[in-house]
């Protein structure tokens, strides 16, 4: 008789998890999860030196900072060696950070694109493979609903955040058995500080129950994909239904 096996999730106790971007927002928030979960955090930043010092301060312990360009090749292999080095192994990653810059098709500048790229796809590449180098069993990226369907006026970022979701795709079926993989698609869960109320009623009219997620409706959903050992190679939509048209 066939039966199947139990997969309990795995805890994060004692864990060292590399979140990119962690000083702020979003990855604020999958960094205190995280940290509330048992593991230890590495707040990676770049220019959020005084976020991520601040956050770093209130968690207190069990917390790394790492600062570093991840446009730069030789500063990206740099942190993630000394991380090893000093905490002794890399258990898993979330690749956060991101830049968000509207770029129409027709008025696309070919820096903006090569910025864009450059932060939102080829680093995460780089810190994955750097990330497994030095032990990783579990990676999440965060893409966007912009890897799920076109959005007008950002064809850098849909690109990016699209290939991405399929580069996650890939390394979930080249790594199988050995580095779990899978992405969450955030959709409202933050406005931008400086949005007007025509536009915050015009985003909340394109969600069904009329009302914003939150950071930390992301950061469980992270948290899940890096504990449930029988999950990879997916995309979960963390938008209030919003994906569904």
């Amino acid at each position: 008789m066939w039966t199947s096996q139990a997969h309990k999730p795995r805890s994060l106790t004692g864990q060292v998890v590399v979140v990119t971007g962690g000083a702020r927002r979003v990855g604020q928030a999958i960094c205190e999860a995280l940290w509330s979960s048992g593991a230890h955090v590495v707040i990676h930043h770049h220019a959020s030196h005084e976020a991520a010092k601040a956050l770093g301060d209130r968690l207190g312990s069990r917390v790394t900072l790492a600062r570093a360009d991840l446009r730069d090749r030789d500063q990206t292999r740099a942190m993630f060696a000394d991380l090893a080095t000093q905490l002794g192994r890399i258990d898993g990653l979330v690749n956060s950070a991101a830049v968000f810059e509207k770029t129409p098709l027709e008025t696309l500048r070919d820096e903006a694109w090569d910025e864009i790229l450059a932060v939102n796809l080829t680093a995460p590449r780089r810190c994955m493979q750097l990330a497994i180098e030095h032990g990783a069993q579990a990676i999440v990226n965060i893409v966007d609903l912009a890897a799920l369907a076109p959005w007008r006026g950002y064809a850098a970022y849909g690109v990016a955040k699209a290939g991405l979701l399929q580069l996650t795709k890939i390394a979930a079926k080249e790594l199988a058995g050995r580095v779990r993989v899978s992405a969450v698609a955030p959709g409202l869960v933050l406005l931008p500080d400086d949005v007007s109320a025509q536009e915050r009623a015009r985003l909340l009219a394109k969600l069904p129950n009329g009302q914003p997620g939150s950071p930390h409706d992301v950061a469980r959903a992270v948290h899940y994909l890096l504990t449930e050992p029988f999950v990879t190679g997916v995309c979960l939509p963390i938008d209030g239904g919003q994906s569904l048209g």
